[in-house]
């Protein structure tokens, strides 16, 4: 883990461990970036949608 200074909006990050109900600065923090972290991943899954092409395959040993 790495030990960071970050300079946060005044009540920011109070604000949002109250909302969350995590019980510290670092939960809170970790908590947030995980969720845009999978916000950004599911945008860029959507933006993919129509441009991806599947094609139905048999797995080995299994078609005849």
């Amino acid at each position: 883990m790495k030990r960071i200074t970050l300079n946060l909006p005044d009540g920011l990050l109070e604000s949002v461990m109250k909302l969350s109900g995590a019980s510290g600065k670092t939960e809170t923090i970790v908590a947030a970036l995980r969720a845009l972290e999978t916000d950004l991943r599911l945008k860029r899954l959507q933006s993919l949608r129509g441009q991806v092409r599947l094609s139905e395959t048999t797995p080995r040993g299994e078609g005849t």
